[in-house]
Formats: structure tokens, sequence, C-alpha cells
């Protein structure tokens, strides 16, 4: 026969009015049916067990425990409430201890918005790592557009990766992977460029009429795009390059440049990455170009998501190594 709560008064009306630090006592109570035997166990002393054994019947409207000869017995209710009150304090304990990821075991789809170049950085080492950390892991990189900020805040896209500043997101928690700084690069040979001065950096620096009589290569996401943090440089140092064509994609650049007499103002990481596989020379621009935080943003949905941190934590451990 099932067994119900018994009525009081006491047990209706919001949690805020109960003493819920009794529940931890009651349950030490009901499963050692014994005060002398909790208070050992809970360190209380007798008197402070007995009281609140007297706050727990009046809270639940139950004596709880009743003497029979010489031992103390539960109550039908107290045998209902028992394995009910040891699930709800495991479930309550289970909110404040800290939670690991089985990264072995995980299965989960990450979807990162950012720019080619981005992905030219960061797609080899990631792979690497999440076949051998989390082989049921896999990553998608998508074009950033307009509309990746409202995919961003509903969790439809996991980060977010490009220059602060950009674009406003000031309301998406961030996390600053590097710094970047650009470059002039050009086809090795280049007929404009003869030997020049050296830079800091030890690289030929451009002079300012260099630069105006080359033809230049621009990055341009869109047609009505005004450009990048470069195209901004150029505008603050009241140059106005011979543009000759713009590309959507960073990675092309080098491309176009060692094809053809343009010069054009990338990224240095990339500038450095192509050295390597195409006949191209980096140089010095003469004007100031910011450096670029380049950041990685994530929708508020996400904070506490344990496997996106640590999916997170692996992108900004790539970053601080590319």
């Amino acid at each position: 026969m099932p067994i119900s709560a018994p009525e009081s008064s006491s047990r209706s009306g919001s949690l805020r009015a109960k003493n819920l630090n009794l529940l931890p006592l009651v349950l030490e109570i009901l499963q050692t049916q014994s005060v002398t035997r909790a208070s050992e166990r809970l360190h209380l002393s007798q008197s402070t067990t007995s009281e609140g054994l007297a706050k727990a019947r009046a809270l639940f409207g139950d004596e709880l425990l009743i003497r029979v000869g010489r031992s103390m017995e539960k109550t039908p209710f107290a045998e209902w409430l028992e394995p009910r009150l040891a699930a709800s304090l495991e479930d309550l304990r289970e909110l404040f201890t800290e939670q690991t990821v089985d990264v072995e075991s995980m299965r989960r789809h990450f979807v990162v918005a950012t720019a080619d170049y981005i992905v030219m950085l960061f797609a080899a080492p990631l792979i690497a790592r999440l076949q051998e950390q989390a082989p049921g892991v896999s990553v998608q990189f998508v074009e950033l557009s307009g509309s990746t900020p409202r995919t961003l805040e509903r969790a439809e896209v996991d980060l977010m990766v490009l220059p602060d500043g950009v674009i406003d997101l000031g309301s998406f928690p961030s996390n600053s992977l590097f710094e970047e700084r650009y470059v002039v690069i050009a086809r090795k040979g280049h007929p404009s460029l003869p030997p020049t001065r050296r830079g800091r950096s030890g690289r030929p620096k451009l002079t300012r009429r260099q630069f105006e009589r080359c033809l230049y290569a621009a990055y341009r996401p869109s047609r009505d795009s005004p450009g990048s943090a470069a195209s901004d440089a150029l505008r603050r140092a009241e140059i106005e390059p011979r543009e000759v064509l713009s590309t959507a994609q960073f990675t092309l650049l080098p491309h176009l440049v060692e094809e053809s007499d343009a010069i054009a103002l990338v990224q240095e990481r990339l500038a450095l990455k192509f050295q390597r596989l195409a006949a191209i020379e980096i140089l010095e621009p003469f004007f100031e170009v910011p450096r670029l935080d380049i950041r990685a943003y994530w929708s508020p949905l996400l904070d506490a998501d344990l496997e996106h941190a640590w999916f997170r934590s692996q992108v900004e451990e790539i970053a601080a190594a590319v």
C-alpha cells in the first residue's frame, strides 16, 4: 500500500521558510536509528542532535522515530522519506562537485567562424591534437559574415575568431589568442623595389614613393566592405594605393603577389608561412600599422559548458604556439 506524506501545515509554502540544514542530520538519524550514533558520526553533542530531531518532527509533521521496546524504529513515513532524502542530498552534493570531461569518449562537432588565414594557421595542429586526444571530436570552419554574431549568440557557432574591434562583440565572453602585425609582401626580383634601407626587423623597408608606385592587391571580404585593418592604416597615412585587384581570401594574396608585380599588406604569420612555399619577399611598411589582438569569442550560453571549455583551451594552446 503506498505511503503518503502526513498532512502538515509546516510542509507547505516556500522552501525559503524551511531549515534545510536539518536534512543531513535527519538522514543520519534515520540511517542509524539512534540519536547517540548519529551524534557520534556528525561530531555533534547528543543535545544538539536531539534538538534537531525535534525540529525535524515539526518540519515533517511526523515522529520519524518511535521507541519500540529498547530500540528506536522508523515510522512508515520515515521509511518512505529515507531513500528519497538520500537521493536528494546526493544530487545536491553533485552540484558542488568539480566535474571533469571524458575527452577520449567525447562525441561533438564544433563550428568555428573565422578567416581563411586563421584556418591555415590552426587546422593542421588542431587536427593532430584531436586525433590524439579526442578522436570523436570534429571541427568545421566557416566564413565570417554579417549574420555570424547572431548565430554566435544562439550558440549555433561555437567560436568566432577575429581581431578585436572589427565587430562590436562587447557582450560576448572572449579570450585573447595572440597578437598579430602587418607586413608587406612582394615577389622576389620585383622591378620597382630595388635594395633599400633595413627596418628594425632587419628586413628591407619600403619608402612611400616605392609603395605608391607599385600595384596593390587588397583584402576585401565583400564588394561594399571598406576592407581591413590594413585598409584603415592606409587611410590614416593618407595613402591611396594603386589597387589593381581585391580578394575575399587572405591566403590568395601571396599567390597573386608571386605571379604579378602587385604588392600586398598581409599578416606576418601568413607571410612567414608562404615565404617557405612561394618566391616572395617580406618587407616592412614605412607607415604605422596597429597591431591586432586576435580573440576568440563565444556565446554566454556556452560559458559553463565543460566540453566547450576544453575545446577553447585547445585553441588557446595552439594559438600560443603558432
